[in-house]
């Protein structure tokens, strides 16, 4: 590296030029992507903060990178939803991520790039991070050798400039073991600052940020075992153990204030989730009850020993607000209220507020609990945190033609061998022997001890994980590997093998030149061990099909011209018709298409008249619904109009579907996923039997039908129908090939009218 040329090629300019050009390339790549499903409710949620000081959205994930990636929407004047909506009032982030990017008329295209640019500064950070640390231990080949493994690395490319908290996650995990490092060798000020803003900045960036505990664990032990003086300011160089372990507890305890603070901070120094202006109702996405796993309500009645006439009362409270499973839902919260003020006499009252009051039983959900009841930290950072370990326990994936609710350890190994770049792990193999040969030279299992134990702790916490929903979990892995790589260009530069000291060049070239080649589908990556085109028989969700490919697929339709008529069922939340996609909607991202078109429309406030201004305007907006079946009815003590669907409407026919990934696989929907067997066979006739009325085109057979239950009893059946009737047709089209594939991520079908009828109608689907 003493040439002129290998100075420059190795220089911080150059490797700002490289980051300026990678930041450049993210945002290039995403210029024909519409939002992956959490973009617009991530996004909403960083605007909710800075605009109303209130944290009911996604309070499980970070605080910081959510207001980073609205800050440039906020200055921009996008208008916000209103705050009296269902969704706001539900802390719903997805329904208010669609209104705000879908329903106000905004610049949809404009307000995901502006997000997109903030978010890609976040990945600009890490690489920056990356070639830094790099540089300290192996020099300036080695560091841009890592910044290049970094800007081409397929993962990093379809996560980078995401509206999401994955890229601040794998930010200051890195920059905090970095930094708590550097602390546990010299306990100066300026170190310990640093460490703190570090350790802070992935407090509120990512709820697994207690991760770096295990690690920064794992570096003591490894510097006790060192022996090495700790060089303290004003103190000198410490030498005695029990002395080095009171400076690291000191500055602990720093690090823990600063982090706390600004926990404290991005919540607006208030313990309660909502802001004191907003209306009611006031709730988190699930009742605390649910969160703490509080004993059903079931169980807590049958505590109570209640007569014969209150427990017939209870009864009819608990249907009344269509109380009907254990689970804790609002509705039973607000059922068990109305239950102890009307129907429990006093004794039995005091007995359930006891029962209630006490304690989890889980050591996490009881510490939480306990910090709550304390006000140590905001009440909503708790209860994000309280979600994400929730979630964690068990979350439906599916992985290499299995569904599980638990996981499985082969997951995230699995998605790392078939994700990773094949180059990279001839580097990383390079690295390794590097790395060994220079291991009596140099103690580099010392110098690079954090990479190793944030490299361990994460991995191991992975596998053992049952949260397998995306390769995109892995991320903060692919950091310390990159640094760690570095080896690979001072390491090898003295061998006599002219050919493998230049090896490293060469992968690298290779590499670039596959991510060249695979642009800009990268979040649908996979390096050939599995092919692209095979990736959905192993993988979904945000490993493939995240929802990124609405303009891929209206192209497809533009230069293809599939026989129509045309049907989707797309695993996102963008809108089709924004991209010119004229398509029957027969599922998709749960409950979204069914509140922007139900079956059975209500129009509350308004009476049922077909000349009525609104409902005219309705059926003009939406010519699904039928004008000569127009109802009325009464919601609460206003009027109400029902509108039904055609019987066309409702009904599949043949043409061309379009079937995501993601719900191809049998993970989805939610009441049908899994295998298909003999139980959803029998729910699907069942419903099936129920709808077929409002299938036909005889008005007075649809009429009498519609008597039979209210509106909001059709739209449950109908959900239910939905979900059973997509998850049989799925089954069967998992048993062929498609006829094409858009973007690795969208399958064709063409079927035809008797395929259609086959499918749903013929035997069921059984393996």
């Amino acid at each position: 590296m003493d040439q002129p040329w290998a100075r420059r090629l190795t220089s911080p300019a150059a490797a700002a030029l490289v980051l300026t050009l990678f930041w450049a390339g993210l945002l290039l790549s995403l210029r024909d992507k519409s939002a992956t499903i959490d973009e617009p409710g991530h996004a909403a949620a960083g605007a909710s903060y800075w605009k109303f000081h209130d944290y009911r959205l996604d309070n499980e994930n970070g605080n910081l990178p959510q207001r980073w990636v609205a800050l440039p929407l906020v200055l921009a004047g996008f208008e916000f939803p209103p705050t009296t909506s269902e969704g706001w009032h539900n802390a719903e982030m997805w329904t208010v991520g669609d209104q705000w990017f879908n329903t106000l008329g905004h610049d949809t295209t404009r307000m995901l790039r502006l997000g997109r640019a903030a978010a890609g500064l976040l990945a600009v950070a890490l690489g920056a991070v990356v070639w830094a640390w790099s540089r300290q231990l192996f020099g300036p080949a080695g560091a841009m050798l890592s910044l290049l493994l970094y800007v081409l690395d397929p993962t990093v490319l379809a996560n980078g400039a995401l509206m999401k908290d994955d890229i601040a996650g794998a930010l200051f995990f890195l920059l905090a073991a970095w930094r708590v490092w550097a602390v546990l060798h010299q306990c100066s000020a300026r170190n310990v600052l640093l460490g703190s803003l570090a350790v802070a900045g992935l407090f509120v960036s990512k709820m697994s940020a207690f991760l770096l505990v295990p690690a920064a664990a794992i570096m003591i032990a490894v510097r006790l075992v060192e022996r090495r003086p700790l060089a303290v300011t004003w103190w000198g160089n410490l030498t005695r153990r029990r002395a080095q372990v009171v400076a690291w507890s000191a500055a602990a305890v720093v690090h823990v204030a600063v982090t706390v603070l600004a926990v404290w901070a991005l919540h607006g120094f208030r313990h309660g989730t909502f802001a004191p202006d907003q209306p009611e109702p006031r709730r988190h996405i699930r009742p605390w009850e649910w969160m703490l796993e509080q004993p059903s309500h079931r169980e807590l009645l049958a505590a109570l020993t209640l007569e014969p006439a209150q427990q017939e009362r209870a009864a009819q409270i608990l249907a009344a607000h269509e109380v009907t499973r254990d689970e804790w839902t609002y509705n039973t919260v607000d059922a068990l209220a109305a239950i102890r003020q009307t129907v429990l006499n006093p004794a039995q009252a005091a007995r359930l507020d006891q029962l209630r009051a006490r304690p989890p039983t889980g050591f996490v959900a009881r510490s939480i609990a306990w910090a709550r009841d304390h006000r140590l930290l905001p009440e909503a950072y708790l209860f994000g945190l309280l979600h994400v370990w929730r979630l964690s326990q068990a979350r439906t994936a599916f992985f290499n033609g299995e569904v599980r609710d638990h996981g499985w350890p082969a997951f995230f190994p699995f998605t790392f061998l078939v994700k990773t770049p094949l180059a990279l792990f001839g580097v990383i193999a390079m690295a390794g022997v590097a790395l060994w040969r220079t291991r009596r030279e140099r103690a580099w299992w010392l110098v690079t001890c954090p990479l190793w134990a944030l490299l361990a702790v994460y991995a191991v916490t992975a596998i053992l994980s049952h949260l397998n929903i995306g390769h995109r979990h892995l991320l903060p892995v692919y950091p310390p590997l990159f640094v760690l790589c570095g080896a690979a260009a001072p390491g090898l530069a003295t061998v006599s093998s002219r050919w493998l000291s230049a090896l490293p060049a060469v992968l690298v070239a290779a590499l670039g030149l596959e991510t060249a080649l695979r642009f800009p589908h990268y979040l649908a990556y996979f390096n050939g061990l599995v092919r692209p085109a095979e990736a959905y028989h192993y993988l979904t969700d945000s490993s493939l099909d995240w929802g990124q490919d609405l303009p891929g697929l209206a192209r497809y339709i533009r230069e293809r011209r599939p026989p129509p008529p045309y049907h989707l069922a797309f695993f996102g939340i963008g809108r089709p018709e924004f991209h010119g996609i004229e398509a029957k909607k027969i599922y998709g991202f749960p409950g979204y298409d069914r509140r922007r078109s139900p079956p059975v429309g209500l129009l509350i406030g308004i009476t049922p008249s077909a000349a009525h201004p609104v409902v005219a305007h309705y059926l003009q907006e939406h010519p699904d619904y039928d004008p000569g079946l127009l109802f009325g009815t009464q919601v609460g003590d206003k009027p109400a109009a029902v509108l039904v669907k055609r019987a066309s409407a409702l009904r599949l026919a043949g043409g061309t579907y379009f079937i995501s990934a993601t719900l191809i696989q049998p993970s989805m929907p939610p009441l049908a996923s899994g295998p298909w067997d003999a139980a959803k066979e029998t729910r699907y006739q069942q419903l099936r039997a129920t709808v077929a009325p409002l299938l036909v085109d005889d008005p007075e057979t649809r009429g009498r039908a519609l008597g039979r239950m209210n509106a909001f009893e059709w739209l449950k059946v109908f959900d239910q129908y939905d979900q059973f009737r997509f998850a049989r047709l799925a089954a069967f089209l998992r048993t062929r090939e498609p006829a094409d594939l858009i973007h690795y991520t969208i399958l064709v079908y063409r079927l035809s009218d008797a395929d259609v009828a086959r499918l749903l109608d013929g035997p069921p689907p059984f393996p």
